[in-house]
């Protein structure tokens, strides 16, 4: 049926196999001619210099990459509150996590990074948070575990799930009005503020047990846990566990939000970023970190932290302790298991700028960024030294937040990227050398900088710059975007014409990026069935599961047969496996051959192609279909119960899935087959439905199923029964009867029976599922 085709291709896969063995599948090599970047008509040039940017000319889509988008239920900007807890309101909650799924889709990515811990909270079933304010509200249980069944969805479509959690954070907002500073109050109005706020949280939270280990800002006046506490550290770790523990994760990352950023100078050295000023708390009472920096220089070893480090670097030190704890206890989760749960970072884009041209600047470094001598950086302004993390390994991915464009003058976009592609292939070459999986890079693109008002994206093609400047690395294994409602959004024109571009770059489908060593060296495609339609050089192609599959990966080649799997244009799709099969249409070309690409549960690519051999093809034919059973070949209905549908399922020589639809007449075999069962479910061989019965007189009561592969279907019709009331006057609102076991009450038609003077009044009512 089907001839493996290796070419001339199979001898430079394998050597790229191994070469990028814990990158994508399979890369591009195309070489890429460069042209100079004008935004808006000027020549845009690097920071402190004349030098031009340049990105490639054409974007090559390329085998396998991250594409993601980033889903805040901070304050529900992406994800609706869930309007209680009744079934239509869990319902409902669903229906909107599909919609993201389905603009994903239209999109082409694969990967979500959705917010399941925007405050110290859970948007899942955990023993350590409590429930999210921003699910159905703090502390209250949801009525169902949105992470599970997200999971799952998302996994449907062959997509990645990536949890995305604040470490610290307890209040969402400020706990002081706007603009004012903590140091304007008191310290016993901050402290009893402090014991408000926690007291309002649920029981189960770990703040409001242990207040001892809960700090407030100074001029971003939140809530936080304090990073340096050693048991803060453990709670966090005990955190992530619970989820990898319990979910099906594929990944989790921590955001931007570490220590609360400050102001003055002397920041390294002094307390200018929490309340309290010089004051030194041990206690619940405690506003600030100054209790804890003392501890640690009294008893260093207590806090597996070297000894004499200056308040901002216990700080940083504080919380590369965290990220190596976590990183540990993911390592030896996925040792025992064999999984591949990952985990990273999406830090604030600079870490610090470089001291070149920035002489004397305590906030900057020689081996810093070319960006502003003041540019936010997480490692003076949050603490939080994200180079060390890649050049450690502690993170899987570095996702820096890149949310500025080409033309900016404080981080320009060519700039940071520059330096972090950097940062990363040099750690890369060392991890190499000792045998270790590389760092993966991907970019965090503003897209709401298209409508933001300061520092908003001016050209509508900026993105389009932005992935082809991207495609200069080999490092950079991806694009996500921050936020969802911006690809939806049309606020503005230049949003919606910058989505147009965009959709025109990501135009097609990719694979996700393969993880763990190359698995797929015997990977074929057992089986492919062939059926030709009637029209002229349609073909259904169809693939039964195989439990060791994850995608298929559909080429076109001319005559000759020979597939460039670099290439976007011989690929013309990429189709995630599911356990039903995979079913498509194909518009044959003439002259033009197929095959099909088996991908491993790893996201490795064969490198053995099925070619599709249209001369196996087989004429569709339609199903066949057994009898169908209708009251269990009873002869009388006893009115308002439900009644039983059984039949064998159908056959179908192609193997096809069938449909089934399923229609009632209550005027025999030639009549008006008007009423619809929705509902049925399969149970082994046979199919199981249920009919409401009337509450009125009908002699000639029965079902026609017709079944359908798509193109062609059959029918069968029932045994016919009666429907006797027997002069009975029938209950107008009777109770249905219980569900019956091992089959779904399903969306079929009541018809209740009123008698009002002497004439019957027929009111359908939709049944709701049980």
């Amino acid at each position: 049926m089907k001839k493996m085709f290796k070419g001339l291709i199979a001898l430079f896969l394998m050597i790229l196999s191994f070469v990028f063995l814990f990158s994508s599948s399979i890369v591009t090599t195309h070489a890429m001619e460069e042209e100079p970047l004008f935004v808006n008509g000027t020549k845009v040039t690097h920071l402190n210099s004349t030098t031009q940017v340049t990105i490639p000319k054409n974007y090559q889509t390329p085998v396998a990459e991250m594409r993601g988008v980033w889903v805040a239920t901070v304050f529900n900007i992406d994800v609706a509150k869930q309007a209680g807890t009744s079934e239509n309101a869990i319902q409902s909650y669903k229906e909107n996590f599909l919609s993201i799924l389905n603009r994903m889709e239209l999109y082409n990515m694969n990967t979500i990074f959705f917010q399941i811990r925007p405050s110290n909270d859970a948007f899942y079933q955990s023993a350590l948070n409590p429930w999210s304010e921003f699910l159905a509200g703090h502390g209250v249980n949801p009525g169902w575990d949105p992470l599970e069944w997200m999971i799952e969805e998302t996994h449907k479509r062959g997509m990645s799930f990536q949890c995305w959690l604040n470490a610290y954070r307890i209040t969402p907002s400020a706990i002081l009005p706007s603009g004012v500073k903590a140091s304007q109050y008191s310290h016993e109005e901050l402290i009893s503020l402090k014991h408000q706020r926690l007291n309002n949280l649920s029981e189960i939270s770990f703040a409001r047990k242990h207040p001892e280990y809960v700090i407030l800002g100074e001029s971003d006046t939140k809530l936080i846990l304090n990073p340096g506490e050693p048991a803060v550290q453990d709670f966090l770790v005990d955190t992530i566990m619970e989820i990898v523990n319990n979910y099906d994760v594929d990944g989790l990352h921590f955001d931007d939000y570490f220590y609360l950023s400050g102001s003055g100078s002397n920041y390294q050295t002094m307390n200018r970023n929490f309340a309290g000023g010089s004051t030194v708390w041990n206690n619940a009472d405690t506003l600030n970190d100054l209790g804890t920096y003392e501890c640690y220089l009294k008893n260093p070893a207590s806090f597996q932290i070297p000894a004499g480090l200056s308040l901002g670097d216990f700080r940083r030190e504080s919380i590369n302790n965290m990220m190596r704890k976590i990183r540990q206890a993911i390592d030896q989760y996925n040792l025992e298991t064999g999984k591949f749960v990952e985990f990273g970072s999406k830090p604030a884009a600079v870490w610090r700028s470089s001291s070149e041209h920035c002489p004397g600047n305590e906030r900057t470094s020689s081996d810093g960024s070319n960006t502003h001598c003041y540019a936010y950086s997480s490692y003076y302004d949050l603490f939080a030294d994200t180079k060390k993390w890649v050049e450690e390994g502690l993170v899987d991915y570095i996702a820096p937040q890149v949310y500025y464009d080409f033309a900016n003058r404080e981080v320009p976009y060519a700039d940071i990227v520059d330096w972090w592609a950097e940062v990363v292939t040099e750690t890369n070459i060392l991890r190499e050398a000792e045998g270790l999986k590389p760092v993966k890079m991907y970019v965090a693109h503003g897209i709401y900088q298209f409508e933001d008002s300061d520092t908003r994206f001016l050209d509508p093609k900026e993105m389009v710059y932005q992935l082809k400047f991207n495609q200069k690395y080999p490092c950079i294994k991806g694009s996500a975007v921050y936020a969802y409602n911006d690809l939806w959004a049309n606020s503005t024109w230049l949003l919606e014409q910058g989505m147009a571009y965009f959709r025109t770059i990501w135009n097609q489908p990719v694979l996700r990026l393969s993880r763990g060593e190359f698995d797929a060296s015997n990977l074929l495609i057992d089986k492919v069935n062939i059926i030709k339609k009637q029209a002229e050089g349609e073909y259904k192609i169809i693939i039964p599961h195989q439990e060791n599959i994850s995608y298929y990966v559909l080429y076109q080649a001319d005559s000759a047969g020979i597939v460039d799997i670099d290439s976007s244009q011989n690929r013309l799709d990429i189709m995630p496996a599911h356990s039903e099969g995979v079913v498509f249409t194909l518009n044959k070309e003439s002259g033009k051959r197929y095959f099909l690409q088996p991908v491993s549960l790893n996201y490795h690519s064969s490198l053995n192609l099925a070619e599709i051999e249209f001369s196996e093809a087989v004429d569709n034919t339609p199903p066949v279909l057994g009898e169908i059973i209708f009251n269990e070949g009873k002869e009388t209905i006893t009115p308002l119960t439900d009644v039983l549908i059984k039949f064998k399922k159908a056959t179908d020589s192609e193997d096809q899935v069938i449909d089934y639809q399923i229609l009632i007449s209550i005027s025999g075999p030639n009549g008006n087959f008007r009423y619809e069962v929705e509902d049925y479910e399969i149970v082994d061989d046979y199919i199981y439905a249920y009919w409401y019965s009337f509450g009125f007189d009908s002699e000639e009561v029965c079902v026609k199923v017709i079944a359908s592969d798509g193109e062609l279907e059959t029918y069968s019709i029932s045994n016919v029964a009666k429907l006797v009331v027997n002069n009975q006057n029938p209950d107008p609102n009777p109770e249905p009867n219980p569900k019956p076991k091992g089959c779904q009450m399903g969306a079929g038609w009541q018809v209740f029976s009123y008698v009002v003077l002497g004439s019957v009044v027929l009111l359908l009512k939709k049944r709701e599922i049980n």
